[in-house]
């Protein structure tokens, strides 16, 4: 923990005025020192008062997703156990990747405010603007193997699903593999990159984005139609520093369930949430083939089972699916 960290949470713990004089004696620096941290939160938005000879108060934090006010409260087991954070990056994926690369935890977590290059699932950009959303990488070693992929997808959607659900009461729903919908539109996804070779998965990096406080206008117009925010649903702002920690919390939770007990119980919550089973869809695979039916189930791996026209089950791994009205 820092100076500035630990400052911040000698302010917020008590209603009276700390002195600098007590301040310094608790951090063990000059008084000049503790001027120049304040100083410093200042710049980064926090609000603290000062008052002549008598001391500072803390009044609020921005509303920024630091790195230290992303673990005030946060309580994880796995996931989050590092947290670094940007102003701005091309792509959290990209950079955590390479800490992956370098030797990172699980559960290492790398968000930013904005991303200039931000992915989503085939080849897509993701619109990533300063200050509205949650744009955050989260770096796992799973075990898996190659094939298991499509759980992860699932289990990160149950988490993200619940979490919006306990912080804003919204009605979420999944769409599989990756999309998170509120009122058909969708306000959230997953990118998950990974390295590996042919029978097991070295390292998984899962992209979330979340569309939280982005009003309509906001939007691309090719995107308007079909993405939406949970302000926008909500119809009153979001706070994201809450909603973030309740994201990593939920996905402590599902991903030590998963290592746990499974993929089974994962499964039967996912379908709990879906929007997808029993809906008639078209879906585009790798490849460029697309295949037309009836979505009739997940299976033990998490790739959706299709019924086609003429009556054969298909299981299918990976694919961007549309829903024919």
């Amino acid at each position: 923990m820092d100076f500035e960290e630990k400052i911040v949470n000698i302010l917020r713990t008590t209603t009276s005025l700390v002195s600098g004089e007590d301040l310094s004696r608790e951090l063990n620096i000059s008084r000049v020192a503790v001027w120049k941290h304040i100083e410093n939160l200042r710049r980064l938005g926090y609000r603290i008062d000062a008052t002549s000879h008598k001391g500072y108060r803390f009044i609020q934090a921005p509303d920024k997703l630091i790195a230290m006010e992303i673990k005030h409260g946060l309580k994880t087991r796995v996931i989050a156990r590092d947290i670094i954070a940007y102003d701005e990056v091309s792509s959290t994926n990209d950079i955590a990747l390479d800490l992956a690369g370098k030797g990172a935890k699980e559960g290492t977590v790398v968000v930013a405010e904005r991303q200039t290059s931000g992915r989503g699932r085939l080849g897509r950009n993701w619109f990533s603007p300063a200050g509205y959303g949650i744009w955050t990488s989260i770096i796992f070693y799973p075990g898996f193997k190659p094939g298991e992929l499509c759980q992860m997808n699932l289990i990160l959607g149950v988490a993200i699903a619940q979490a919006i659900r306990n912080e804003t009461g919204l009605k979420v729903e999944l769409k599989w593999p990756n999309d998170i919908i509120v009122s058909r539109k969708k306000v959230g996804g997953i990118l998950i990159d990974m390295t590996a070779t042919m029978d097991k998965v070295k390292c998984l990096v899962a992209g979330i984005g979340i569309n939280v406080n982005l009003s309509k206008k906001d939007f691309p117009l090719h995107l308007r139609e079909t993405a939406s925010s949970l302000n926008i649903e909500k119809e009153s702002e979001i706070d994201r520093l809450s909603l973030f920690r309740e994201v990593l919390h939920q996905i402590d939770i599902y991903y030590l369930r998963f290592k746990k007990d499974g993929f089974v119980p994962i499964r039967e919550k996912w379908l709990s949430y879906n929007e997808t089973i029993g809906q008639y869809i078209k879906v585009k695979v790798p490849g460029g083939e697309t295949i037309y039916g009836h979505a009739t189930d997940i299976d033990i791996d998490g790739a959706l089972v299709i019924r086609l026209e003429n009556g054969i089950l298909k299981k299918v791994m990976s694919g961007d699916v549309s829903f024919i009205l």
